[in-house]
C-alpha cells in the first residue's frame, strides 16, 4: 500500500520525486501495442500513406549507465488493405483497372537511447538506431468487364489476377522519442513514437506498453 500511496503524492506534488526512486536497474523488459502508419508510392500521388494498421512489438532493454540503454524490440503490423488503381497499356487503348494491395511487416529493431533524469518515477528518453524490416506486398487486380459492340450486351471478360507477393528486406535508420513512468517499484508503462526513413520519413509507429525492470 505504501507504494501506491507515495506514487500519489509525487503526483501530487507533496514529496520530491527522489523519495519515490528506487534502486538504479540494469535492465528492462517490455510489450507493446500500437498504431502503425507507412509511406507506399503505388497508392497515388494525393494520398501515398496507408493507416489504421495496427502494431505489436516486444523486446529488452539494458542499461550501461544510469542514462544510457540498448534496446531490441521485435514485431509483426497487421496486413492492410488498401485500394488504387493502375494503368494498363496492353492491348488496346489505355484504360485503368482496380486493385486491392495489401501489406504486411516484420521486424527487429536496435536503438540507443537517453534516458533523462535517475530512474525517476518519470523520464523522457530519446534513442536512435537501426530498424531491420521485412515487408510483403500482394496485389489482386479486379476483373473486366467487357462489352460487345456488335450485340451491344456485356459479354465475359478477364477474371481476377492475383500478382506473385512481392518481399523487400531493408535495414533502414531510425529515431525515437518517448517516456516511461513507474506505476510499482519495478513495474511501469511506456509510450513512444518512431520514426523509420528511407531517403524520407517512411513509416511512424506510436506505442504503448508495459513492462517490468530486473
Amino acid at each position: 500500500m505504501k507504494r501506491p500511496i507515495l506514487l500519489v503524492a509525487v503526483m501530487l506534488g507533496a514529496v520530491p520525486p527522489e523519495a519515490a526512486e528506487g534502486l538504479l536497474v540494469r535492465g528492462d523488459v517490455s510489450a507493446t501495442a500500437g498504431w502503425f502508419n507507412a509511406h507506399q508510392a503505388e497508392l497515388g500521388q494525393y494520398n501515398d500513406w496507408y493507416n489504421s494498421s495496427a502494431i505489436g512489438e516486444a523486446g529488452a532493454g539494458w542499461y550501461w549507465t544510469d542514462h544510457w540503454k540498448t534496446e531490441i524490440m521485435a514485431g509483426a503490423s497487421s496486413e492492410k488493405t488498401a485500394y488504387t488503381s493502375f494503368l494498363v497499356t496492353e492491348g488496346g487503348p489505355p484504360f485503368y483497372i482496380s486493385s486491392r494491395v495489401g501489406f504486411l511487416t516484420r521486424r527487429v529493431t536496435v536503438t540507443q537511447q537517453y534516458q533523462f533524469g535517475d530512474n525517476q518515477w518519470f523520464h523522457g528518453y530519446l534513442g536512435a538506431g537501426v530498424d531491420a524490416v521485412w515487408r510483403r506486398r500482394s496485389r489482386r487486380d479486379d476483373p473486366l468487364p467487357s462489352y460487345d459492340p456488335v450485340l451491344r450486351q456485356p459479354r465475359p471478360g478477364r477474371g481476377p489476377v492475383f500478382h506473385p507477393d512481392e518481399i523487400d528486406i531493408r535495414a533502414l535508420p531510425a529515431a525515437a522519442a518517448g517516456f516511461k513512468a513507474y506505476v510499482s517499484r519495478r513495474a511501469f508503462v511506456r509510450s513512444d513514437v518512431r520514426v523509420t526513413f528511407d531517403g524520407r520519413a517512411d513509416e511512424v509507429v506510436v506505442r504503448l506498453g508495459l513492462g517490468v525492470d530486473f
